[in-house]
């Protein structure tokens, strides 16, 4: 089985790890991946010198794009899960409506 199979299922478990721990195991195990939202992407998440992962995720649309922090990305899944009512996700009409969210551009530009 692929590693992301795997891994999703472990964000919803109870108890253990963080939420926001089990997040960043299953976006290391789904990284590479192409995603669409419109147009296709995939993502990688920077490693150090040391071969441990930095905490930057690199967006493939743009090569020249900054990077989105962990702390970000965990800021943004917080919002979403408190706003979250049962099975059913909030919607959000683009990335600023989540918060203040800083690191790559979100435009259609390749």
């Amino acid at each position: 089985m692929e590693p992301w199979k795997q891994a999703l299922p472990e964000l919803r478990k109870p108890g253990g790890d963080s939420p926001e721990q089990r997040l960043w195991a299953v976006l290391i195990a789904c990284q590479g991946k192409t995603y669409y939202t419109g147009l296709p992407f995939s993502y990688a998440i920077r490693r150090r010198r040391d071969g441990q992962y930095s905490g930057e995720l690199l967006v493939s649309r743009k090569e020249d794009s900054k990077t989105l922090t962990k702390s970000s990305i965990f800021l943004a899944y917080q919002k979403v899960r408190q706003q979250t009512q049962g099975d059913t996700p909030p919607c959000f009409k683009g990335p600023k409506a989540i918060g203040q969210i800083f690191g790559i551009s979100y435009g259609n530009t390749a």
